[in-house]
Parts: C-alpha cells; structure tokens; sequence
C-alpha cells in the first residue's frame, strides 16, 4: 500500500500536464492452460489444442508531459480456454477422447508504456506490468483414472481453479491518429500466470484431484479499438504530439 502511494505522489505533478485517453477495444486472442491433465495416474498421453477465444473491454491513459511515457489501466471481459485430446491403451486397446476447460475472467491490466513516433501521424508502443484477474465462471470436465478400476468423471465444480490470479503481461502496440481527438490502435499481448491457479485442496472420493504440477495460464491476444482524447489547452504543443502542433498551429491562440 506504501508502494502504491509512493508512486502515486512521484506522478501526481504529471496528471495534471498529461494527456488522458480512454478507449474500447476487442479481438481475438490464443489461449493456453499449461500443465498436465489432473489424473491421479494415467497410462497415456495428452496434446494441448490451439484454442481461439476473444477478449474485450476499456482502456484508461495517461501519457506524461514532456517523457515518451505512461501507464494505463485496463477492464477486461476474458474467454480463456483449453481444448485438449487424452489418448491411452488399455490391455491392447487404443482410446482418445476430446475435452475443453472453460474459463471467463475479469480482468484487470496495469502497463508502463514506452512510445516514440514512427510516422507523423503513427506511434510505436512497448509495454509492461502485471495483471489481475478474478475467475468469473469456470466449465469442464476432470476425466480421473483409479489405476486398474476404472476411469471417472467427477462433477463439475467452480471450486477447482482459484478465483484469483497475478498475470505478468508484455506487448508492442500501434496508434495511428486519424483526427486530433481520435486515435485507432492495434496491439499484440502476451500474457504469463505467475501462480497456479489450481486449487489443491479439491479432492474427490477421498482423492487430490491435483496432486502435483500446477496450471499456469498463457495468452497470445490482438487489440484492436480506439480512443478519444481529451486534451487540455495547451495540449497541443506537448513534445509529445509535435505533429499535432504543426496541423493545428493556426488554430491555437496565444
């Protein structure tokens, strides 16, 4: 919390100078659930499936006066899913069947972000941070192997993964300006879990359902969207929006 507030009052003195965006954005995006499959002890193997889902949501920005830099704040609506295919023999016979875990998250992402102008109109944008997510609805199924029994299917329980998680996020992003108040963006993200999102004390029938490894979400997403741009008087002679200052110095009265 000291933290927080320490960084809070190094940039206060720059909110009132920056420049505040806020914007929509939405898209597809690759989603992955690293980990192995939670059998107790199986005689087979599994393929991770490339799973296409999509993500959307708000963006919040501050851009710095006089630094090629900011933060931004996001508010995300997640769909992250993992498509899989279990294959196993059992006394010479060869099975396979498919599955999917379902998750929807709240997603909460906090970047520092490093600009520089590529064209007079279009930005080049890296940026870094962590993300917090909550686990709104989660679906699947859990396919348990009791060695030499049987093959089981426990029921389906909101209370296998946790509801929180810590992301560590990094990706490049465009702006282009298309009018002095409106900027469209597009941007390539790559998200990490930090923690296991898998809640250990599940059991069933007397059982761990995951008694070792642990299940880190990975993402690969696109943004698209765009943002208004809410400017102050003299916001057009920032050294950030040089450009703008050239197409609008007419305009400006001293």
């Amino acid at each position: 919390m000291r933290l927080i507030l320490f960084i809070c009052l190094i940039y206060l003195p720059s909110f009132s100078f920056s420049q505040f965006k806020i914007g929509l954005c939405g898209a597809p995006q690759l989603t992955y659930l690293l980990n192995s499959l939670p059998f107790f002890s199986h005689p087979g193997s599994e393929f991770l499936l490339p799973t296409l889902r999509w993500n959307a949501g708000g963006l919040f920005t501050y851009d710095f006066y006089g630094k090629n830099s900011g933060l931004q704040l996001g508010i995300l609506y997640s769909k992250n899913e993992q498509k899989f295919l279990y294959k196993y023999t059992i006394q010479g016979e060869h099975y396979s069947h498919k599955g999917r875990k379902r998750f929807t998250y709240i997603q909460v992402p906090l970047v520092y972000r490093i600009s520089g102008y590529v064209g007079k109109f279009t930005k080049l944008i890296f940026f870094i941070g962590p993300q917090f997510s909550y686990l709104l609805n989660y679906g699947g199924g859990l396919v348990i192997y009791d060695p030499d029994k049987y093959f089981d299917l426990p029921p389906i329980s909101g209370s296998d993964y946790k509801k929180y998680s810590i992301d560590a996020i990094l990706g490049w992003s465009f702006e282009y300006a298309i009018k002095r108040d409106f900027d469209v963006f597009a941007s390539l993200k790559l998200l990490y879990g930090m923690n296991n999102i898998e809640n250990t004390s599940r059991s069933y029938n007397g059982y761990a359902v995951f008694p070792k490894g642990g299940a880190h979400q990975v993402s690969l997403g696109l943004l698209v969207g765009g943002s208004y741009i809410f400017h102050r008087k003299d916001n057009l002679i920032l050294p950030t929006n040089l450009w703008r200052y050239r197409k609008y110095k007419k305009k400006i009265k001293h």
